[in-house]
């Protein structure tokens, strides 16, 4: 193998006494912050307030609602709405939600704003008709009266769930899932109210019915929906099998769409695996009792089954749900579990909590679990209702804070009635979590052990006799059931730093939400890179200016990021490492150089580089400068979301959305073609690259704004490479299917524009990797009409890096250097370079372009597959005319790039040794005939680990295969024969790390063709 060589790493406490079944000690993780919600200005208030619910801006968490069973205002048309501005600490009236005077202002009210944070709706039992309604607003000051969307009939336990698309198509557009128990149904009256357009005045409904198996009657009360941001979509119902004493026998049963409820039929993708009926079930036939609340040994409230799911936000395939069932000689249970595998298959019960009642899961940013639930506890007859927040990071060590404990009995006044009713709420955004509960509020009776701030008026801390004060100050007012608000915090803004994923303008821009409300995270991110080491002043976008990486020859190359945190806190060093990859979509990123720290005073909210500070970085030898830039950005009490981009292309091996869900990283994939005139035919070129580990159909889905269709001309876009390569209109939505692509296999994405006019701006044309319909990367092309000189400046700059790149890969093509050197003195010898200048520039050097071009092409590993020979000819014929020269002179220069990293990549790519690596583990993991595949597997698995550190590099994945040569041989002899020891030998010929991944890639290719499956 080659000689080794060294190169960048690929870089509260209360016991359960009557039931003696568990006890709990509290352990408080982050800081657990609980406000009784009802405003100093409704003092006066005395009722019940039990079914809590809650929503949290995304985009600005300082914005929160909620609500409970509470009474309209006399006089009122409208409902209330408890709502906060500061995040939660405290908390104001607003009379929103369509209701009648005098009645509770809606019966099971759920809500949710967008996840652009831009609307808010509602679905709920409109009093006193009892249908259900869905309204909608998007004046988040709430000052508006909530405008209702949809009301068709009766139902029962309705619960919404809101998402906004986000990604290449339909972007933008609002969507609700509202599952409901339909009363006009029976049986199976689980239900999907759903719309796929709910921005739009009038929306479309459509009523999916959930379950399609064999109820006896009607479905249970409980339904629950959640949605994923990749499409998925997930809902949960009991299914009654038949009457027991006191209750039912029900499946649990969680059915799925893979396509936003968009496919036909909608929530059939989940198929059960036992009985092949749509729906999975989690639990068949378990006991679930029917019980109303008149009894104090029940705790004065209802006991009709009790549910929740949620999915976790940066893996669509891990499901939580929770269940209660009411085995014989058991209490009451509730049981939360877990899926791996889209809702598939469930496992054991990561806890089962006796006398429990509505629970709620969320999972944060991190994958942190918090499980919410209200527990019976004892001993009798002195019962109490404790509300319990767990939180975990894995699902086997939990933490248990009480947030809540007051006797059973409740208020005298409300003794019997149902004091907590069918919902509580916690939800995850970024890290942190929110949630609401409904408690009794005595000051005498009931305890917070986890402390907690009152708006209400009351006597004063201390006070012998402590009550309640009326809005006057004076008058006794009764204790009762409030809605209470509660919030953790698992990284405060003092220590959460972030680079944003976008920025529009100084007051328009990222403020590190996790994940980003953006789809386009890769155009105007705050990492970029210069060729000198000043990071430049910013626009009038406040977006830093962006140059293209210049080959080693022609100088460093310097890479920036402005580093964020929203509250100054104390001091703090952020580590912060830079990475890169080729161009394009899917391409894995290596490490730009070691890291380098950032320091933020105890004052600083923000830190811009300055001149100087930048990290120094060269491209290797005959690398192509058309770049993507990334960066990962750390503390030990902020560290990035694993995995790293180190050795990974984004959205593998799992379509993980590594930078959209992380604050911490930020990438910039973008490339500007710089025109300062109009001609036809002008085309830009990516790469993309299969980072799967089997060969796939890549899905390649166009962004763009229709409006700039006409001043690109009608613009295409086609694969170059592999089979087929027909052109495609650029529209909103298109998608281009790169047909069966082998694991590391690279093709080219071709632009083709002719821009009809000169007016300023960019007309970005996006491309999006698409899996399963889900956008886990993209690309922007970036045509830009800019001032003639400016354009001519550029384009010689990138003629000096292409020509410097041709004699890198090839020392004996004469004259490369020179050519590259005459663009470069010509730059330095004008401080402007007129029209005239430049063409005379072209006339001299087009015999030695000629003649270096037919040179490449000699040597070229495909040909002229990019039709670099036309190219030149539609230059030299136009060498006269700056304005047309110089787009055409740009084209060239693209194409013959494109073509150089082409012949790059097909001698190999030390870039793809992690995929490598990966495939082989997945491969030998499937070879049971190989008696040393366990050996490939385990030392694999050793390999990346150490990979992902940065502590593994090119010696030590020869060192990998040299110790792996016996699994080899052996896997060869049986599977590919003869053909197995010629591939063997490239191996061990090897002479270079590129050539080693190219040789092991190409032995991967026969044995996983040849293997079983």
């Amino acid at each position: 193998m080659y000689t080794k060589a060294h190169f960048f790493g690929l870089g509260s406490l209360r016991a359960l006494f009557a039931l003696n079944l568990f006890s709990a000690v509290t352990v408080v993780v982050g800081q657990v912050q609980v406000v009784d919600m009802i405003p100093a200005a409704m003092s006066n208030e005395t009722e019940g307030n039990p079914e809590c619910f809650i929503a949290v801006n995304p985009d600005n968490p300082q914005t929160i609602a909620a609500t409970s069973f509470m009474t309209t205002p006399a006089g009122s048309s409208n409902g209330q709405l408890l709502v906060s501005f500061d995040g939660g600490s405290t908390w104001v009236e607003r009379n929103v939600i369509p209701s009648a005077p005098g009645n509770f202002n809606s019966f099971d009210i759920t809500i949710g704003f967008n996840s652009a944070g831009t609307a808010f709706y509602a679905g709920y039992i409109r009093n006193p008709t009892f249908n259900l309604e869905i309204s909608r607003t998007t004046d988040l000051t709430f000052n508006t009266p909530l405008t209702v969307l949809n009301s068709p009939r009766s139902t029962d336990q309705p619960y919404i769930a809101v998402r906004t698309v986000t990604g290449w198509f339909d972007f933008g557009n609002d969507r609700i899932w509202t599952s409901n128990n339909d009363g006009a149904a029976n049986p199976a009256s689980a239900t999907i109210d759903q719309t796929l357009d709910a921005a739009n005045a009038a929306p479309v409904f459509s009523q999916i019915r959930m379950d399609v198996g064999t109820p006896v009657g009607r479905d249970n009360y409980q339904t629950r929906t959640v949605s994923h941001a990749d499409g998925h979509i997930y809902a949960a119902f009991y299914r009654r099998k038949g009457t027991i004493t006191g209750g039912y026998n029900a499946d649990v049963v969680v059915v799925r769409d893979d396509n936003w409820g968009n496919s036909t039929p909608a929530f059939r993708n989940l198929v059960d695996s036992a009985t092949m009926v749509a729906g999975q079930n989690v639990v068949t036939s378990t006991p679930v009792e029917d019980t109303a609340g008149s009894s104090s040994a029940l705790g004065n409230d209802w006991w009709g089954g009790d549910l929740s799911i949620t999915v976790e936000p940066n893996d669509s395939s891990r499901v939580y749900i929770s269940y209660q069932d009411s085995k014989a000689g058991a209490p009451k249970t509730d049981h939360l579990r877990r899926s791996t595998d889209f809702g598939q298959t469930w496992g054991p019960d990561l806890l089962a909590v006796p006398l429990a009642k509505n629970s709620s899961i969320a999972v944060n940013s991190h994958g942190k679990i918090a499980y919410l639930y209200q527990q019976l506890s004892g001993p009798p007859p002195n019962y109490h209702w404790q509300t319990h927040l767990r939180r975990s990071a894995d699902g086997t060590t939990w933490d248990d804070v009480t947030l809540a404990d007051f006797p059973a009995v409740g208020p005298g006044s409300l003794a019997g009635s149902r004091i907590l009713g069918d919902y509580a709420r916690v939800v995850a955004v970024g890290q942190n979590f929110y949630g609401v509960f409904s408690s009794y509020n005595d000051l005498v009776n009931a305890s917070f052990p986890a402390g907690v701030t009152w708006q209400r008026n009351k006597t004063p801390n201390g006070a012998a006799s402590p009550h309640f004060l009326a809005v006057d100050g004076v008058t006794t007012v009764a204790s009762s059931i409030d809605p209470f608000f509660f919030k953790t915090t698992e990284v405060s803004s003092t220590s959460d730093f972030y680079v944003r994923d976008w920025t529009d303008s100084a007051a328009v821009r990222d403020h590190g939400q996790e994940p980003s409300v953006r789809g386009n995270f890769y155009s105007t991110s705050d990492v970029w890179n210069r060729r000198s080491n000043d990071p430049a002043a910013f626009d009038a976008n406040d977006n830093p200016q962006v140059e293209d990486p210049q080959p080693a020859a022609m100088g460093h190359n310097f890479a920036f990021a402005r580093i964020s945190r929203e509250t100054a806190g104390s001091a703090a060093d952020v580590t912060v490492q830079y990475l890169y990859s080729d161009g394009g979509v899917g391409v894995p990123y290596v490490s730009a150089g070691p890291a380098t720290t950032v320091h933020f005073a105890a004052g600083d909210t923000q830190q811009t580089p300055t001149a100087g500070n930048g990290l120094q970085w060269d491209l290797p030898s005959g690398a192509s400068n058309h770049v993507c830039l990334a960066v990962e950005i750390s503390t030990p009490t902020d560290p990035i979301l694993q995995p790293g981009l180190l050795g990974r292309a984004p959205g593998w091996p799992t379509t993980d959305l590594l930078v959209v869900n992380d604050n911490n990283k930020a990438q910039r994939n973008m490339q500007v073609f710089g025109f300062g005139g109009m001609t036809q035919g002008m085309m830009m070129y990516a790469i993309a690259h299969n980072a799967a580990t089997f060969m796939r159909d890549m899905s390649i889905g166009i962004a763009v704004d229709p409006r700039d269709l006409a001043r690109l001309g009608s613009p295409t876009i086609r694969a170059i490479g592999g089979i087929g390569s027909a052109s495609l209109p650029v529209q909103p939505g298109a998608v281009l299917t790169l047909s069966k692509m082998a694991p590391g296999e690279n093709r080219w994405i071709e632009l083709t524009f002719s821009p009809t006019s000169l007016a300023s701006g960019s007309a970005p044309v996006d491309i999006v990797e698409l899996v399963n319909g889900v956008p886990v990367n993209g690309y922007a092309f970036m045509p830009t009409p800019i001032p003639i000189q400016d354009a001519i400046l550029n384009t010689l700059r990138q003629h000096a890096a292409i020509f410097t790149r041709l004699d890198n890969m090839f020392n004996n093509l004469s004259g490369a250097q020179d050519q590259a050197r005459q663009a470069l003195d010509l730059i330095k010898n004008n401080k402007t370079i007129s029209p005239a200048l430049y063409t005379n520039f072209l006339k001299a050097q087009s015999k030695s372009i000629v003649s270096l071009t037919n040179g490449f092409l000699k040597n070229a590993s495909d040909g002229d597959s990019f039709g670099i020979i036309q190219s030149l000819d539609r230059l030299v014929a136009a060498i006269s005319n700056p304005s047309a020269a110089q787009p055409l002179h740009l084209v060239f220069l693209e194409k013959l790039g494109a073509a150089q990293t082409l012949h790059q990549k097909a001698q190999g790519d030390v870039a793809d040794i992690p995929q490598n690596v990966r495939w082989q583990k997945e491969l030998f993991g499937r070879l049971k005939g190989v008696r040393c595949a366990g050996t490939v597997v385990e030392e694999s698995s050793e390999f990346l680990a150490k990979f992902e550190r940065g502590r593994a590099d090119a010696d030590d994945f020869e060192d990998l295969l040299e110790s792996l040569e016996n699994a080899f041989e052996e896997a060869a002899q049986k599977y590919l024969g003869r053909h197995g020891d010629s591939l063997l030998d490239d191996l061990e010929k090897a002479k270079s790390p590129a050539a080693l991944q190219k040789a092991h890639r190409a032995f991967l290719l026969a044995l996983d063709a040849a293997a079983p499956k």
